[in-house]
């Protein structure tokens, strides 16, 4: 399998520090695929949101970096989906604070949402997926309204399918 460069605007547009990412992505086939401990699961065709905070060294920058890149050795449960995607947008905010909980039932709540794999990349939070999927893919503008005013500037990095 061919590792697919990292896209142009991760190089320039996204910073180091610490934050909270949706990544967005299209499954264009769908798959059954073994997650993990999470075992085997069936991946519709669609639109899928995975959140996920980076805190650690490299911040954002590194773990989209990651996420971004087709991991040789699978090692969070997205690396095992994510080969088989199009990641075509990503949203975050720069902030010190772990948001991913927030984002994720935030998300939840948009029209069309749904769980596709309980506990997926959240196995260490009691009752809490962080991947959704859509048929259709939801505005930020929506997000960004449900999650209201007070919280962290979201920002939103795109680029061709």
């Amino acid at each position: 399998m061919t590792v697919p460069r990292l896209p142009q605007s991760f190089s320039t547009g996204l910073p180091p520090e610490p934050g909270t990412y949706a990544l967005l992505f299209t499954l264009p086939v769908a798959r059954e695929l073994a997650i993990g401990a999470l075992g085997g699961h069936v991946f519709s065709v669609g639109t899928y949101i995975y959140v996920g905070s980076a805190l650690g060294a490299g911040g954002l920058h590194s773990r989209v970096a990651h996420h971004v890149r087709t991991a040789c050795r699978p090692h969070w449960h997205l690396d095992y989906l994510r080969p088989y995607t199009h990641v075509h947008a990503l949203w975050f905010s720069v902030y010190a604070r772990r948001l991913e909980d927030v984002w994720a039932q935030t998300i939840l709540a948009l029209d069309g949402a749904t769980v596709p794999v309980p506990g997926f990349g959240a196995s260490d939070r009691a009752g809490l997926s962080h991947l959704f999927h859509f048929t259709t893919t939801p505005l930020l503008v929506r997000f960004t309204e449900r999650l209201g005013p007070t919280h962290p500037r979201v920002h939103c990095l795109r680029w061709a399918r």
